[in-house]
């Protein structure tokens, strides 16, 4: 990954872990992963008075059954399809959970998940990926009637389909274009599904809300001095 520059001492031990890509919430309430150049305001239009972020950085404090997976492993930084040996990292999958605190709707969550597409389907149109993350999550072809096209994060392109009958509602922006911090080049595809049963007109609104809340970067942040692959 690091051709022609000089490689950081702790990228020449494998088992070095970076958790630059778990991400963060700040005394703002905002969401904060640097890696994916990702923010959420978890606070917009009172979100955090009707959902709990589940905290990155310590999800052994989230319910049981809703604690997203802390995985420490090889991720695809630069998004050629390999996985080397200087590609360790820390995240999340889910990288983000919402948990519903309204009991009268039974356990809900809204999850944002980032996916860096390798190069079988780093070209893929954007309604080929829907469809494909659409029969993922209901194990059904989902035909192109199903999802309206938007712009969202604020400025990317976005598709959002609402599937009653299979209890989710799912967006999915391209984050397309997207300078890693070793200045390689990727695409980003950012995954927000609320699972819900039934979906009602507030937990909608809420998920549109989610959306709008959402702010993406062209490039990642620079690394700290903390920050190491």
């Amino acid at each position: 990954m690091h051709a022609g520059r000089f490689v950081p001492y702790c990228l020449i031990l494998a088992g070095c872990i970076s958790d630059r890509y778990v991400g963060s919430i700040g005394r703002t309430g905002s969401y904060s992963n640097r890696g994916f150049g990702l923010t959420v305001d978890l606070a917009a239009a009172g979100l955090d008075e009707r959902w709990t972020a589940v905290d990155p950085r310590k999800v052994e404090d989230a319910p049981l059954g809703l604690q997203p997976a802390v995985i420490d492993g090889q991720i695809d930084l630069n998004g050629d399809g390999e996985l080397n040996y200087d590609e360790n990292a820390r995240y999340l999958e889910p990288t983000l959970r919402l948990i519903s605190r309204s009991s009268s709707v039974g356990v809900c969550r809204i999850d944002v998940s980032v996916t860096i597409l390798t190069p079988d389907v780093r070209d893929a149109k954007l309604d080929d990926l829907m469809a494909t993350a659409l029969r993922r999550l209901t194990g059904q072809q989902i035909t192109l009637d199903r999802w309206e096209r938007r712009r969202l994060g604020p400025d990317f392109p976005s598709r959002v389909s609402e599937l009653r009958e299979h209890r989710k509602r799912v967006a999915l922006i391209d984050q397309g274009e997207f300078v890693a911090e070793d200045g390689y080049t990727r695409r980003q595809i950012v995954e927000v599904v609320l699972h819900a049963d039934p979906i009602t007109p507030d937990l909608r609104a809420d998920h549109n809300l989610v959306l709008h809340a959402i702010s993406l970067n062209r490039m990642a942040a620079p690394l700290t001095s903390q920050e190491r692959f």
